[in-house]
């Protein structure tokens, strides 16, 4: 043979095509591979829009001839490097392919195919039944597509019971899932994952990965449905043991005594785990329990902190539990307990006397993010330090205030960035990721979602902030008059088709879990954190809800009492501390030493100054600031607005 020769000429004879390439494909394909119970093929079957083909498959040696023709063509001059060759005819389909792995752990491997003639295939067999035994399997494919994890999945299910192999009926079904990237394989082969369409899987055998757990491995080693049939989705270490021994038996021709083995370990595997049924609301919590465990921000991943620790705090930081001191620090602070004095939408003591807080909402907001990363396996100490923080910035007069304080100073104040500088002059020194998660919970309500690539816990704080204030923001705004229940039903009918206390309940903590429960499983679906249209009824409810409150109530408070009190306020600060910027003190002080501050400033001459010491006396909190900023200033690093007052919110 001319090795220099690069003709089809010397493709080995029986291998030879009498024209042209039809179609050639080079990828890489990711993959998983499960062996099912064949209780699930048929479930499945009967369940599933599943397409069906019938296969047959002639797996080549790598002999030298083959080799020696890889080296030969210019295109398949890798084909040497292959690890698996077949003869493959799906229906009536006809191909040479071959495989081989690209990474150490089985998943990632490349694949080469071209379509052939008939007549090639069957000359191919012909020949291939002269040169000895072959494994030479028949199947047949069951496959689908299936969004997962933000991509679409390819699922090939292949049933092997009729095939034949020597004496032994190989009576099994492999399931081989297709992704394109390594880290949603991880995902799959942990079995640590929901996706409803994929949750046979974690009913699966699932062997080591590719280079022990192929076709030719299962078919070479005789399996049979006593190996697997029944097994249940717990297996340990000594129960893959026990079957690797049944297989072993069953390979030497000790059929009986494999059998015996597999029961017997089958059995042990049912007694240790047999239990009653549990509710169906109970098997959903517990399906998408610790599913993103894989995106939890670890302590590897942290930035630190702005500035060095001391040896008791970087040894809290070096195990992973300085989040947990940076939620101390935040709800020890004064800064954090003066929200129980400041609005959520009403002002706290005008109206009705149970009207939520900013402290409330917070308090909420940090619940809320426990259950949902906790359900899902993420950060909890991470998002309860940024939910404790997040809203610590909010000036007197909530969303109001912050209008006030643009329309006096011109600048741009920002609530989502003040908490930053508020931990600067407070000294809390936090870890970074604390103050970027809080300060990622701003979105409008628009964009309840959190990117690949970044801290899944930025997610979960934004989205516990939208489903705190949803519900509380509407039923305060019924127990102070300014909707009716009636209107409420009619206006979300109309918007919904639907009542909305029908779709989320009747008090706002049923709405919270109700809107809580369909966060966490979206994301745990979209494995990422999410909560969007895919949430369906319950998404559209909320986003009505936000809609209905904000143009019914929020546009007619009558604000016209709060804004004279901020003029009034901020004109005597300025003019009492005139070397201290005036924006951070007046977001600093509540509404109720607002209107008690009106109050004061109302009753002595104009040009008389705020003296600390008599504010003090008086009991205004708020002090403690203005002696901070005359001690410490504050980081020039650190925004609280933007510079141009034409930046929007």
């Amino acid at each position: 043979m001319n090795m220099n020769d690069k003709t089809l000429g010397y493709m080995p004879a029986w291998l030879q095509e009498k024209q042209k390439w039809q179609r050639s494909r080079k990828r890489v394909e990711v993959e998983v591979k499960y062996l099912l119970p064949r209780a699930l093929l048929q479930a499945l079957q009967a369940k599933e829009e599943l397409t069906k083909q019938e296969l047959e498959q002639i797996y080549l040696p790598n002999n030298k001839e083959l080799l020696a023709f890889a080296a030969q063509e210019p295109d398949l001059d890798f084909l040497y490097k292959y690890e698996e060759w077949r003869l493959r005819r799906a229906d009536d389909e006809y191909f040479f392919t071959a495989k081989k792995r690209l990474s150490g752990d089985g998943y990632e491997r490349r694949e080469f195919e071209k379509e052939i003639t008939r007549e090639t295939f069957e000359q191919s067999k012909e020949r291939l039944r002269e040169s000895g035994p072959l494994l030479h399997i028949n199947k047949t494919r069951y496959s689908q597509t299936v969004p997962f994890a933000d991509e679409e999945v390819f699922v090939q299910i292949d049933d092997y019971r009729a095939t034949k192999q020597g004496a032994v009926n190989l009576d099994f079904v492999t399931c081989e899932v297709e992704v394109r990237q390594l880290e949603v394989a991880e995902v799959l082969k942990k079995r640590n994952f929901f996706a409803p369409r994929l949750l046979f899987l974690k009913e699966a055998i699932n062997l080591t990965g590719i280079k022990e757990f192929s076709n030719r491995y299962l078919a070479e080693n005789g399996f049979i449905a006593q190996t697997y049939e029944g097994v249940l989705k717990w297996l340990d270490e000594r129960d893959i043991e026990k079957f690797s021994q049944a297989s072993n038996l069953i390979r030497k021709g000790e059929v009986a005594q494999g059998v015996r083995v597999a029961d017997a370990a089958l059995e042990g595997v049912r007694n240790r785990y047999r239990s009653e049924a549990k509710r169906e609301e109970e098997v959903e919590i517990s399906l998408v329990q610790d599913v993103l465990t894989d995106l939890s921000f670890k302590i590897e991943h942290s930035l630190g902190r702005a500035k060095p620790a001391d040896e008791k705090l970087s040894d809290l930081d070096k195990i992973g539990k300085g989040w947990l001191r940076d939620y101390h620090q935040i709800i020890s602070a004064n800064f954090y307990i003066r929200l129980h004095s400041k609005p959520q939408v009403f002002r706290p003591g005008v109206g009705y006397s149970n009207t939520t807080t900013r402290g409330a909402h917070t308090s909420d907001v940090i619940a809320n993010s426990i259950q949902m990363a906790r359900q899902l396996g993420l950060n909890v100490d991470l998002c309860m330090a940024a939910a404790a923080l997040h809203d610590v910035g909010h000036p007197g007069g909530g969303h109001v205030g912050e209008e006030m304080l643009f329309k006096l100073s011109g600048r741009r104040f920002e609530h989502h960035i003040f908490p930053l500088s508020l931990a600067d002059v407070f000294g809390l020194n936090l870890l970074k990721e604390v103050m970027s998660c809080a300060l990622a919970h701003k979105s409008g309500g628009r964009k309840l979602e959190q990117p690949k690539g970044k801290p899944q816990e930025y997610g979960i704080v934004r989205i516990a902030d939208k489903i705190s204030y949803c519900p509380w923001d509407l039923f305060d705004s019924i127990n102070n008059g300014y909707l009716t229940e009636d209107f409420v039903r009619e206006y979300t009918r109309r918007e919904l088709g639907e009542d909305i206390f029908s779709i989320l309940g009747k008090q706002p903590i049923e709405w919270i879990w109700t809107l809580l429960s369909a966060a966490v499983k979206e994301s745990a679906e979209a494995h990422r954190v999410r909560f969007s249209e895919c949430s369906g009824i319950i998404y559209s409810a909320y986003q009505v809800i936000r809609k209905l409150v904000y143009e019914e109530v929020h546009k007619n408070i009558n604000q016209g009492t709060l804004e004279k009190q901020f003029e009034m306020v901020y004109e005597k600060i300025a003019l009492s501390f005139p070397k201290l910027d005036t924006v951070p003190i007046v977001a600093y002080i509540t509404d109720q030493e607002l209107g008690r501050l009106a109050m004061v400033i109302e009753s002595e001459p104009k040009n008389k100054f705020l003296l600390k010491e008599n504010l003090k006396a008086q009991g205004f909190g708020f002090v403690e600031l203005i002696e901070l900023m005359e001690e410490r200033g504050f980081d020039p690093h650190t925004l609280y607005y933007s510079p141009n007052p034409t930046d929007s919110d």
